[in-house]
C-alpha cells in the first residue's frame, strides 16, 4: 500500500470519529428552529445544551485525536499540546456534561412514562389533538395534567397555535437526551484519551529531559 493510500484511510478515520459529534451538531441546529416554531421551550434547551456539547466534543476530538485531518487543513502543531492538567480539566468536563445529559434523559423518561403516560388514556380524540372539536389542541386535557402534576412542568406542552398533535415534549426531550448522553459518552472517551496522549507526551519530555542531563 502507497502513501497515498495510507493517508486517505488515516483521514477517513480521523472523518468517522469526528461523525457522531459533528452530525448531532447538524442535528441540533435543524432542531432548534423548528421547535421554536411551536413553542416547545424544552426541547430547544436541550438542542442548545446539545449544541454545546457537541461543539466541546467536535472541537477536542478534532484538535487532539484526529492528527492527519488537523494537518491536512494546515493546523497548528503548538496547539495539540496539552498540559496533564488541562486534558484532566477537559476530562472534568466531559463528565459533568455526560452525566447532567444522563440525569436528563432519565428525569424526563421516568416522567414521560410513569406520569404523563397514564393520563393519555382520557386525552381527547384519541390524541389527534390538533383537529379535535371535542377539545381543541387538548387545551383542558392539558390543563388538568398540568393541575394534578407539577412535575410536567419540566416539559410543558406547546403553544395553543401550534399546527401539530404534540402537547408535553418528556418524552421527546427523554430520547433526544438519551442521544446526547450517547454523545457526551463519545466525548467522555475521548478526554480519557487526550489525557492519556498529554500523559505519554509529559513522560517522553521527561526522558528528554533525563538524556540531556547524561
Amino acid at each position: 500500500m502507497d502513501a497515498r493510500c495510507t493517508k486517505a484511510l488515516w483521514v477517513c478515520w480521523d472523518l468517522v470519529k469526528l461523525a457522531p459529534s459533528t452530525g448531532w451538531l447538524i442535528m441540533c441546529c435543524f432542531a432548534i428552529p423548528s421547535y421554536s416554531a411551536i413553542g416547545w421551550v424544552t426541547p430547544v434547551v436541550c438542542a442548545v445544551f446539545s449544541s454545546i456539547l457537541a461543539i466541546c466534543a467536535t472541537y477536542d476530538i478534532f484538535l487532539f485525536l484526529s492528527p492527519t485531518v488537523y494537518t491536512l487543513i494546515g493546523g497548528d502543531d503548538a496547539k495539540t499540546n496539552l498540559t496533564q492538567r488541562r486534558a484532566k480539566c477537559k476530562a472534568a468536563v466531559a463528565s459533568l456534561f455526560f452525566v447532567a445529559s444522563a440525569l436528563m434523559c432519565v428525569v424526563f423518561l421516568v416522567v414521560a412514562y410513569t406520569v404523563i403516560a397514564p393520563e393519555e388514556k382520557d386525552q381527547p380524540c384519541d390524541g389527534e389533538c390538533e383537529d379535535c372539536e371535542e377539545d381543541r389542541n387538548c387545551k383542558a386535557w392539558v390543563r388538568d395534567v398540568e393541575k394534578k402534576h407539577d412535575v410536567v412542568a419540566i416539559c410543558p406542552p406547546t403553544k395553543g397555535s401550534a399546527k401539530t398533535d404534540a402537547t408535553f415534549s418528556c418524552l421527546a426531550d427523554g430520547w433526544w437526551m438519551l442521544v446526547t448522553s450517547l454523545i457526551g459518552g463519545v466525548w467522555l472517551v475521548a478526554a480519557y484519551c487526550i489525557v492519556r496522549k498529554a500523559g505519554r507526551g509529559a513522560d517522553g519530555a521527561r526522558d528528554g529531559g533525563a538524556t540531556e542531563l547524561v
